[in-house]
């Protein structure tokens, strides 16, 4: 559709807001028609569109505002086309959040294909692995067409500590500890490591948690692992031990995963699913 302009003092710009007064009451206007040659066509549309590129912790309404420089509370119609991959640099803040709008905005989100929206992931730990981030947070209703990945964050591997007392011939007994960590869950920024040979998540995939082997004082051979992290919607995975004889004990609490969308009573209108990994609610 053609851009509509108006001439204010001599000089034509382009018309982003037009407004009618009916009744002694100005509202704004959402479309404009033109009659050209016996038939109607739209002229006017009160919608921005607004391009989106790969970047950490975006707000709708910032984007929106950066552009066009509005910042009143009157309804508008906008569409973010994201066209590159967007996380979060904590798993505290979602990676996409919608601002506040008007209640009569009407908001759309359109990812593209092979773009990745998703939440930070929690990093791995030698105690309780993090939780993953949100990758979508909403403050008001929107549509998503989603052609791409919507995930969150994978919750980090949580830890492990084996102890036992080792007795050395003609001396004095002492304590060895085994640790194991955990891998960082997956996100675009992913989660770390907890420590040696455990490893950092992928933008898909969890982190995998270190390995530890060896034999005890009784004879016995051991095998001390991290959790690995969580993919994308996944939580991560316990710490374990496993001694021979059949003896095996979990570790401490792994991460769990953030959300896909986080719905906070709002309501998100998938038109286009795509790939979802994570919870909505």
């Amino acid at each position: 559709m053609p851009s509509t302009y108006i001439k204010n003092a001599g000089t034509f710009s382009i018309l982003k807001k037009a407004f009618v007064k009916n009744g002694g009451a100005w509202s704004q206007v959402k479309s404009i028609f033109v009659k050209n040659g016996g038939v109607w066509s739209r002229s006017y549309l009160n919608e921005i569109i607004v391009n989106v590129s790969s970047q950490n912790n975006i707000n709708l309404r910032t984007l929106y505002t950066t552009q066009t420089g509005d910042s009143s509370a009157s309804d508008v119609t906008a569409v973010f086309n994201i066209n590159g991959n967007i996380g979060s640099s904590s798993t505290a803040t979602a990676s996409l959040v919608t601002g506040t709008w008007s209640a009569g905005s009407v908001v759309t989100v359109n990812i593209s294909a092979g773009v990745y929206v998703v939440g930070a992931g929690g990093a791995g730990s030698q105690t309780a692995g993090s939780a993953g981030g949100d990758a979508v947070s909403l403050s008001k209703s929107i549509t998503i067409n989603n052609y791409g990945t919507i995930g969150g964050g994978g919750g980090g591997g949580g830890g492990i500590l084996y102890s036992y007392i080792f007795i050395p011939q003609g001396g004095s007994s002492y304590t060895v500890n085994v640790y194991g960590y955990g891998g960082g869950g997956a996100g675009l920024v992913a989660g770390s490591g907890s420590g040696s040979n455990s490893s950092a998540g992928t933008i898909t995939a969890g982190g995998g948690g270190s390995v530890a082997s060896g034999r005890n004082w009784n004879g016995n051979n051991y095998v001390v692992q991290g959790g690995g992290g969580g993919g994308l919607g996944a939580n991560g995975a316990r710490g374990t031990t496993d001694i021979d004889g059949g003896y095996h004990a979990d570790g401490y609490a792994a991460g769990i995963a953030g959300k896909a969308i986080a719905l906070n009573t709002y309501t998100a209108t998938r038109p286009v699913v795509g790939t979802v990994m994570g919870a909505i609610s």
